[in-house]
C-alpha cells in the first residue's frame, strides 16, 4: 500500500508558499485524516485481514471532524480528498445533496430500501465524505440512521464534517431515541476530533456596507443587473419553472435576478436552489426582509439559498433591508443560521450603493 504521508509534504510546501493558511491548527486535523485513512486501508488489505484477526487493535472506519462555523472543517477535508491518488475512489456530498438522493432513490425505488442505496455507494467508493452533516426532519433522520449504519457495518471509510459533535445532533427532534443507535455507532468507530478557533470567514471579512431599501434602491439594483444583460435580451416576465411551480424572475444566459420573497416564501427545497442556479455566475436578490422568529421555514430556505450560492461560487448582489449579522438572534431556533453568516462574510457580497462593474 502507498503511503499517504506525500499529502502532508503537499500541504506543507502550499503552507511556506502561503497558500494556504493553518488557521485553527487545520494541520492536525490533516495527520489524522492521513493515518487514519493509511491505517483502513492497510486493514483491508489482504495481509491486514490476516493480522486483523490475530490483533484486538481498534482500526477507525472514519474521521468525524466537529467544531463552530468557520474553523476550516470543509476546506482541509476538500484538499485531503482532492490530494488522494487516483486508485482510491472518493465521493464528496454536501448533507442536502445526500438527502435529495436519498429521496430519488426511494422515490424511483419503491421495493428497495435506503440499505440498498448505502450498498451502491459502498460498491462505487472507498472513501465518502459528508459535508455538514446534520439532522433536522423526522424522514431524513431515518434515512440518514439506516445510511450511516449500513456503510459503518459495511466497513466503508466515512468523513463528516459538522457543526455540532455526534451526541449534539439532532437535540430535542422527533423520536430521537430511535436516531440515537447512529451517533453512538459514529463516535464507537469513527475518531472524533473538533477543531476549536476563529472564524475565519469573519476575520478576513473586509466589511460590507448595508443600507435599508427604498424604491431607489430597487431601481440601482435593475440597472445593476442591466449593466451585466443588454436590455433587449431582458424578458421581465420570464419564470424559472422547478418541477410544477413557477418562481417570478428575471434570467438570462448566466445571470439571475429574483425577489428574496419569491425565492425564499415557496416551498422550495435545496435541490430547487441548486438546479435555479445552475451554470449562473451573477445573482441579484432584492428585498432581501429580516424573517420573524416565527418564520422558520423561510429561515430554513434562506440557509438552503445561502448554502447553494456558496457552493456553486457564484457572485451575489443583494439589497438587505438589515445587517444580516443579527440573523445570529435566530441561531438557538436554527442553529445553522452562525453558518449562512459566516459564509455570508466570505462571499463578494455587494451593498445597494457600491458599483463595482
Amino acid at each position: 500500500m502507498r503511503s499517504l504521508k506525500f499529502i502532508e509534504s503537499i500541504y506543507q510546501q502550499k503552507l511556506d508558499h502561503q497558500a494556504l493558511n493553518n488557521q485553527n491548527n487545520q494541520k492536525e486535523a490533516l495527520l489524522i485524516l492521513i493515518t487514519a485513512l493509511e491505517n483502513h486501508l492497510r486493514r483491508i488489505s489482504i495481509v491486514g485481514k490476516m493480522l486483523n484477526f490475530l490483533s484486538n487493535k481498534f482500526i477507525p472506519n472514519g474521521v468525524y471532524l466537529h467544531g463552530s462555523v468557520g474553523t476550516g472543517k470543509t476546506s482541509i477535508v476538500r484538499f485531503f480528498i482532492n490530494s488522494i491518488p487516483s486508485g482510491i475512489r472518493c465521493a464528496s456530498w454536501h448533507i442536502n445533496n445526500l438527502t435529495h438522493a436519498m429521496v430519488l432513490f426511494s422515490n424511483q425505488n419503491k421495493s428497495k430500501k435506503i440499505k440498498d442505496f448505502a450498498s451502491q455507494m459502498y460498491q462505487n467508493y472507498d472513501v465518502i465524505f459528508i459535508d455538514e452533516f446534520n439532522v433536522h426532519d423526522v424522514a431524513f433522520a431515518f434515512m440518514l440512521r439506516d445510511l450511516v449504519t449500513e456503510l459503518i457495518s459495511r466497513g466503508c471509510f466515512l468523513i463528516f464534517t459538522s457543526n455540532s459533535e455526534p451526541l449534539g445532533l439532532y437535540k430535542d427532534g422527533l423520536q430521537r431515541d430511535r436516531v440515537l443507535p447512529m451517533m453512538h455507532l459514529i463516535e464507537k468507530t469513527c475518531i472524533i476530533h473538533c477543531l476549536v478557533g476563529k472564524d475565519y470567514r469573519q476575520a478576513n471579512r473586509i466589511g460590507v456596507e448595508f443600507v435599508p431599501y427604498t424604491s431607489i434602491d430597487t431601481h440601482n439594483l435593475e440597472q445593476m443587473c442591466l449593466k451585466k444583460i443588454h436590455p433587449h435580451q431582458l424578458d421581465t416576465q420570464s419564470n424559472i419553472h422547478i418541477g410544477n411551480r413557477k418562481i417570478w424572475a428575471w434570467k438570462h444566459s448566466r445571470t439571475l435576478y429574483a425577489d428574496f420573497f419569491n425565492l425564499c416564501h415557496l416551498p422550495l427545497s435545496a435541490n430547487d436552489y441548486r438546479q435555479m442556479l445552475s451554470g449562473v455566475d451573477w445573482v441579484f436578490i432584492n428585498r432581501c426582509f429580516m424573517p420573524q422568529e416565527s418564520e422558520k421555514d423561510i429561515l430554513r430556505r434562506m440557509v438552503w439559498l445561502i448554502d447553494e450560492l456558496y457552493e456553486s461560487g457564484a457572485k451575489l448582489v443583494a439589497s438587505f433591508e438589515y445587517d444580516y449579522n443579527r440573523l445570529q438572534d435566530y441561531s438557538l431556533i436554527l442553529p445553522e443560521i452562525s453558518r449562512a453568516i459566516s459564509r455570508l462574510a466570505e462571499m463578494e457580497v455587494i451593498s445597494m450603493l457600491q458599483s463595482r462593474f
